[in-house]
C-alpha cells in the first residue's frame, strides 16, 4: 500500500530536485519560445543529447516563471524509484520554494491512484507549469508497478497520463535525453501521447561565444584565468557542449596556452575524467552497438564497411537503434549512398584514441585537431547535406550549395586546401576555413593558391568560399566582391548545420 503524505512539513532531505543554476549564459530565444508556448496552454517536449543543458534550462525557466507569480513544480524523474517517491519529489520541490500553503495528497493504493492524487493535488494547489525532467524514466518506473505492469507497462502509463497532459488546467514541459525511448513511448505513431505535445524542440549546444563565456566564468569561480582567444579555442574544440565546458573549467590549468589545452584534453580523454565519463556512457550500449560505434570510430562510414568489421553482429538492428537515439547520424545521398557518423564528435575522438591507446602525443594531437577543429566541423556539415541549399552570404549575395558526392581535405606540396567538395565528375567546390577572429585578405590569397592547384589537376571550379565563424574584415569583403568569392560566417554556418541536421554551434 502507498501511504499518502498529509503535510508539507514531512522531513525533506537536503538534496533538492531543481538543478542549481550557478552559471547561465544566453538561451534567451528558446526560453522565450518555451514561456510563450507553455503559457498559451500547449505542452512542450524538450529533447537533446546528454550534456546539452536541458535540466538547467528547465530550472531557469521555472525560476523566471516563479518571479512572474506563476506557480511551477519541478520533478526530477531520475529520483523516482517507485510510485510513492513521486510524492517525495513534489514535497521537496514545494518545500524548496518556501511556500506558505501545504500539499495534501490523498491516500493512494496503487500506481494509478498515485498519478490521480498527484495531478489532482498540484492542480488544486494552483500549479500552472509542471516540469517532468527525464519523462521516460517516469513512464518506465511507473510501468513496473500494478496495474500498469499487467497491461503493457510504460506504454500503459503513457496512455493513462494523456488526459492530464491534454487538460487545459496545467502546462507541461517534459524533457529527456533518452531520445530512442522517447520515440518508442511518445513520438511513435501508435503512442497515445503523440498529439499531447504541441511543440517538440531540440536543444543545440551553446554558440561558441557563449560557450567561451561559460568557460571563463567557471574558471574564474576556481580562481583561474583564461584568455578570450584560448576560451574560444576550447569552446570550439568541445563543440560548445555545456557539460564538456564545465569539465574543462575544472581540469584546465591557470591561464593555459593552446598547447596546454590540447595536452590536457588529450590526457583527460585517455586517462582522466573524460575517459571515465565516456567509458561509463559506452557501457549503456549492447555489444553489437559498441561494435558499430568502434567501426565508425575507425573510419567506416558505410553499411558494407561497418558490416565487414563485425560479420557476426546484427548490423541493421544496431544501426537502427543508434540512429533513432541520435547517437549516430544517417545521411542519405541517394538510393545506394548512405553514410553514418557519430553525432558527438568529442565522444568520437575518445573512441579513436581508445582504439589506439599507444599513440604518441603528436599523433594524438593530430587526431584531436582533425576531429574537433572548425574546418572538420564545416566539412562534416557540407558532407551531410542531402539536398541543395540556397543561402545568402555575408556580402548579401545568393548562392546554391549543391549536394556534394564527397568532401575532403587536400594537401599537396606546399598547398593545403581545407574544403574540396566534389559536385559531380570533375566539378568541385573549393573552400578555406578560418577561426578565432575576423578573416583578412590573406585567407583569400590562400584560397586562390588552392584554386590554381585544383585547376592544374583538371577540375572545374563551381564555387569558391571562405568560412569564418567570426566574420570578415572590410578589406576581405571588398576583395571577395571583386573576385566572386562567397563569404560565410556564423549565421550562415549555423543555417547550413541545421539543414544538415548537425548541432549548430
Amino acid at each position: 500500500m502507498f501511504v499518502s503524505y498529509i503535510d508539507v512539513s514531512y522531513k525533506v532531505v537536503s538534496k533538492m530536485p531543481r538543478p542549481p543554476i550557478k552559471f547561465f549564459v544566453n538561451r534567451k530565444s528558446i526560453l522565450s519560445t518555451l514561456t510563450d508556448t507553455l503559457l498559451h496552454g500547449d505542452n512542450v517536449l524538450l529533447l537533446g543529447l546528454r550534456g546539452y543543458g536541458k535540466s538547467v534550462l528547465a530550472s531557469k525557466l521555472v525560476d523566471l516563471l516563479e518571479k512572474k507569480d506563476i506557480k511551477t513544480l519541478f520533478i526530477d524523474c531520475l529520483k523516482i524509484v517507485d510510485p510513492k517517491s513521486l510524492f517525495d519529489e513534489a514535497v521537496r520541490d514545494w518545500k524548496l520554494l518556501n511556500r506558505a500553503d501545504k500539499l495534501v495528497f490523498k491516500r493512494a493504493n496503487n500506481a494509478r491512484e498515485v498519478i490521480d492524487a498527484f495531478f489532482e493535488t498540484i492542480i488544486q494547489a494552483g500549479v500552472k507549469i509542471l516540469v517532468l525532467d527525464e519523462i521516460t524514466t517516469f513512464l518506465e518506473r511507473f510501468g513496473e508497478f500494478k496495474p500498469f505492469s499487467d497491461v503493457n507497462g510504460a506504454k500503459a502509463v503513457a496512455g493513462y497520463i494523456k488526459e492530464f497532459l491534454d487538460s487545459d488546467k496545467i502546462g507541461i514541459l517534459a524533457s529527456d535525453t533518452s531520445i530512442g525511448a522517447i520515440y518508442d513511448l511518445i513520438l511513435s505513431y501508435s503512442s497515445p501521447l503523440l498529439k499531447s505535445f504541441q511543440r517538440v524542440l531540440y536543444l543545440d549546444p551553446l554558440e561558441i561565444p557563449y560557450a567561451a563565456e561559460l568557460l571563463t566564468k567557471i574558471m574564474e569561480s576556481k580562481g583561474k584565468k583564461i584568455s578570450q582567444r584560448t576560451a574560444i579555442y576550447v569552446a570550439n574544440l568541445l563543440y560548445g557542449i555545456p557539460q564538456y565546458i564545465v569539465f574543462a573549467g575544472q581540469i584546465l590549468p591557470n591561464n593555459p596556452t593552446i598547447e596546454e589545452v590540447e595536452n590536457t584534453i588529450i590526457d583527460e580523454l585517455q586517462n582522466g575524467f573524460f575517459n571515465v565519463y565516456f567509458t561509463l556512457f559506452l557501457e549503456k550500449f549492447s555489444p553489437e552497438q559498441k561494435g558499430v560505434l568502434y567501426a565508425i570510430g575507425r573510419g567506416s562510414r558505410t553499411f558494407s564497411a561497418i558490416s565487414k568489421q563485425f560479420a557476426s553482429i546484427n548490423t541493421v538492428r544496431a544501426l537502427k537503434k543508434l540512429v533513432i537515439s541520435r547517437i549516430i547520424r544517417k545521411t542519405e545521398k541517394g538510393r545506394r549512398k548512405v553514410e553514418y557518423s557519430i553525432s558527438d564528435k568529442v565522444f568520437e575522438t575518445w573512441l579513436k584514441l581508445n582504439i589506439f591507446p599507444e599513440l604518441r602525443i603528436e599523433t594524438s594531437r593530430r587526431i584531436l585537431i582533425s576531429s574537433l577543429s572548425f574546418e572538420s566541423y564545416v566539412r562534416e556539415i557540407l558532407s551531410s547535406l542531402t539536398n541543395a541549399v540556397e543561402i545568402t552570404d555575408a556580402k548579401g549575395e545568393k548562392l546554391i550549395i549543391p549536394r556534394l558526392e564527397r568532401v575532403e581535405r587536400l594537401s599537396k606540396r606546399d598547398v593545403e586546401i581545407d574544403i574540396l567538395g566534389i559536385v559531380e565528375k570533375n566539378k568541385v567546390l573549393v573552400g578555406e576555413c578560418y577561426f578565432g577572429e575576423k578573416a583578412g585578405i590573406k585567407k583569400a590569397q590562400e584560397l586562390e593558391k588552392g584554386v590554381r592547384l585544383i585547376k592544374k589537376l583538371g577540375y572545374s571550379i563551381e564555387y569558391t568560399l571562405i568560412f569564418s565563424y567570426f566574420g570578415f574584415d572590410d578589406t576581405l569583403i571588398q576583395y571577395a566582391k571583386e573576385r566572386n568569392i562567397f563569404l560565410l560566417e556564423a549565421k550562415q554556418i549555423r543555417k547550413l548545420a541545421k539543414r544538415a541536421q548537425i548541432p549548430a554551434i
